[in-house]
């Protein structure tokens, strides 16, 4: 399970918009003093994104929240991401230089973008089509309500549904 620590915004029915505060490896790593990475990162500043995650604890706006997703449904998605769009980017490309006898260098160019955007239209299709199934997204699993002083932390036990990746 990959875990970050958020912030409920808004909550929609059976779901929760949460922001989560972008984070660079320097915090971790012995080099940052003289890395041009984490003086650029201190230069852009703090940035958040915002998510839409399942709430099954029903978690209320300004709770302070724990999102959790399965590394097996994260790499899957990187992949359909990164690697369907690349893929279909060189297939293309290599189409685009065998069909044409005189210009291949521009036939591959430019059904190589082709590829690409279908590809990346693949990637989006998939995303659409797979959100809806349980674990395929982030959930909330803890929910920390150090506002009331109390400090108590609630424990999701269905942890099934997330690492199962279904």
């Amino acid at each position: 399970m990959i875990t970050e620590n958020a912030f409920v915004d808004a909550v929609e029915g059976d779901a929760a918009w949460v922001q989560t505060q972008r984070q660079s490896a320097c915090g971790s790593c012995g080099a940052q003093n003289a890395c041009g990475t984490n003086v650029l990162s201190k230069v852009i500043g703090t940035k958040f994104a915002r998510l839409r995650v399942g709430n099954p604890l029903h978690a209320r706006p300004g709770d302070q929240v724990q999102v959790a997703i399965a590394e097996q449904v994260l790499l899957k998605g990187a992949a359909v991401v990164y690697l369907l769009p690349l893929f279909a980017f060189f297939v293309m490309a290599a189409i685009g230089t065998t069909l044409s006898e005189t210009h291949k260098d521009l036939a591959s160019i430019a059904m190589g973008v082709v590829g690409l955007v279908v590809g990346l239209a693949w990637a989006q299709r998939y995303e659409r089509v797979h959100q809806s199934k349980c674990g395929f997204h982030a959930e909330i699993v803890a929910i920390d309500n150090t506002a009331t002083d109390k400090a108590t932390t609630v424990q999701y036990v269905q942890f099934k549904k997330l690492s199962s990746g279904e």
